[in-house]
């Protein structure tokens, strides 16, 4: 992934589409998509919850980061126009769903998989009509996604792949764009890396396993399976590939929901995750890269992974951020250190959690599952109080009792005593 460095808003970027076209296609349809969008929805669950809601869907395709400004100016745009003509505006740029300032994401490892896997956001649009309309039953009614587990693979595919993978360590299938490329994935000296990219199965298709056969023909090497945006991974030290592959989730999500960097790409910033974690190159105080990954957009980590249980840290479905900061200059000096303060204590929470995920395997005694149990329900207030908009200063005394608990796991773990 770029580093935040080359983040730029400093000139319009132009778009794959204007907002004549959206609004023409909005007058034709209550469902348009225009510029490519790459989303896919079951419209027999989503049409029924936007009539009930007098509410359109946009789909827009994604939106480098570098075109953030330019794409909410016309998203902007076009909501004005359908507030004129007296009905609700859904987007979603990408794989992520938007309405009014609140974005709709996953909250659980089963919806970041159908999104990326199967580009499907049909949950996210049904749920974002719903809390147009109710507010508690849209959280009622919503249910978790499970995991999707992956069919048998046809043999002439895994051998295709594995061949391809032997002679070069890279695959790409027929509906995978000609710029992904292999990029020299770097894990430590001693591992290679192999991937393998598909296209997305979408809506139907099926998702076929292919990192089982993969993972036994290269049992010393990291091999990497991308279906959609959806990652597979298997090699030495598994446990520690999961970590990385599952804080990238978190820590990256608008690269992998909305900003459409390249699967290649994204592989980039995994595997640097897993030589930080290989090499002990980490830290338990918020980083530059951790507590603002994305330049810019919220760092609080969605995701925190507990043995094979995924804990929500990033909040419920709706997930309130700041639309454009730049329009926001002439705010109160105090609101603007309140805010301040807050994107800090995300950082923060972003960057403990990572911790806890590295040290959890570590509490095998029963205090150190106590320290465990208590930095996760720290962290989970700390999450909550920032969501809600609570009183940052109980944020900060609750990331500090984590921060407390991690420093007595962590002790153990480097001592080895076995309490």
């Amino acid at each position: 992934m770029r580093e935040p460095t080359t983040f730029d808003e400093s000139s319009p970027v132009a778009l794959s589409w204007t907002v004549d076209e959206a609004i023409a296609a909005l007058r034709s349809d209550d469902i348009a998509s225009v510029g490519g969008a790459p989303a896919r929805i079951d419209e027999s669950v989503v049409r029924p919850a936007l009539a009930a809601a007098n509410a359109k869907l946009l789909l827009l395709p994604f939106a480098d980061r570098d075109a953030r400004r330019t794409s909410y100016d016309q998203v902007s745009a076009v909501q004005e126009w359908a507030a004129e003509q007296e009905f609700e505006l859904l987007s979603v740029t990408g794989l992520m769903a938007s309405v009014s300032i609140f974005t709709v994401s996953p909250d659980e490892l089963g919806g970041l998989q159908t999104n990326l896997l199967r580009q499907d956001v049909t949950r996210q649009a049904r749920f974002a009509a719903r809390y147009l309309v109710d507010r508690d039953a849209a959280q009622a009614e919503d249910t978790d996604t499970q995991v999707e587990v992956p069919v048998p693979a046809d043999p002439e595919l895994v051998a295709a792949v594995g061949d391809a993978l032997a002679a070069e360590g890279f695959f790409r299938a027929d509906g995978v764009a000609d710029d992904v490329v292999a990029q020299g994935w770097d894990v430590g000296p001693d591992l290679r890396v192999r991937a393998a990219f598909l296209p997305s199965p979408g809506l139907d298709g099926g998702y076929p396993n292919l990192i089982g056969p993969l993972a036994q023909r290269f049992p010393d090497d990291v091999v990497v399976v991308v279906t959609g945006r959806w990652f597979d991974m298997a090699g030495p030290e598994p446990d520690l590939l999961r970590a990385a592959l599952l804080y990238s989730y978190g820590a990256y999500t608008d690269f992998f929901l909305q900003y459409g960097e390249a699967p290649h790409r994204l592989l980039n910033g995994i595997a640097s995750r897993i030589r930080a974690l290989r090499t002990g190159v980490t830290t338990d105080q918020p980083s530059p890269e951790t507590a603002d990954p994305v330049g810019g957009v919220s760092g609080v980590l969605p995701w925190l992974f507990s043995g094979t249980a995924a804990v929500l840290v990033g909040g419920s479905w709706l997930l309130a951020r700041r639309r454009n900061r730049m329009r926001r200059v002439a705010q109160a000096e105090r609101d603007r250190a309140d805010e301040l303060q807050r994107d800090r204590l995300a950082g923060q929470v972003a960057a403990l959690s990572a911790r806890l995920l590295e040290l959890e395997p570590l509490a095998r005694e029963d205090e150190d599952r106590r320290l465990v149990d208590t930095a996760l329900q720290a962290l989970a207030e700390a999450r909550d109080l920032l969501a809600a908009r609570g009183d940052p200063d109980d944020a900060e005394r609750s990331l500090a009792r984590a921060r407390q608990a991690l420093i007595g796991v962590g002790a153990a773990a480097t001592s080895g005593s076995g309490r």
